[in-house]
């Protein structure tokens, strides 16, 4: 919660049916975060009860051509470990609970800004090791 303000993440449903809708019907990220934690593949569309992949919900919003390295040279920690989820599933989480520590912290006032910023690049170096490691992989 920022400022009494609740943000919640959405992701819009890309089913058959949805893309022909005006209105968008949208999924909960945490949702499918968890969904997708648990092995759960589809979740069921509210409109057309149609079973759709949580991966093509969750990949159908980030542009697949944005790197981690990219990402981190933006800030945008929070959506590198989303990418690197997709090729380590188990330390991206590990990652993620680091993050979700240091900004609930930091927003209890357990964590001065600097020391969020300074976590953040800590946990943004662990990203681009990983992209790297990924990279020689593909290379061997």
């Amino acid at each position: 919660m920022l400022g009494g303000i609740k943000v919640k993440k959405l992701f819009p449903c890309n089913c058959s049916a949805c893309q022909k809708l005006d209105e968008l019907h949208f999924y909960d990220y945490d949702n499918l975060m968890n969904r997708k934690a648990k092995g759960k593949e589809t979740v069921e569309c509210d409109e057309s009860f149609d079973d759709v992949l949580v991966n093509q919900i969750l990949e159908g919003v980030y542009n697949e051509k944005l790197t981690i390295s990219e990402l981190v040279v933006d800030g945008e920690i929070r959506e590198a470990i989303d990418v690197l989820e997709r090729s380590y599933p188990n330390d991206a989480i590990l990652l993620l609970a680091r993050y979700n520590k240091g900004l609930s912290d930091y927003n209890l006032s357990l964590l001065s800004m600097d020391d969020w910023k300074v976590e953040k690049q800590k946990i943004g170096n662990s990203l681009l090791e990983y992209e790297k490691k990924m990279k020689k992989e593909k290379e061997d």
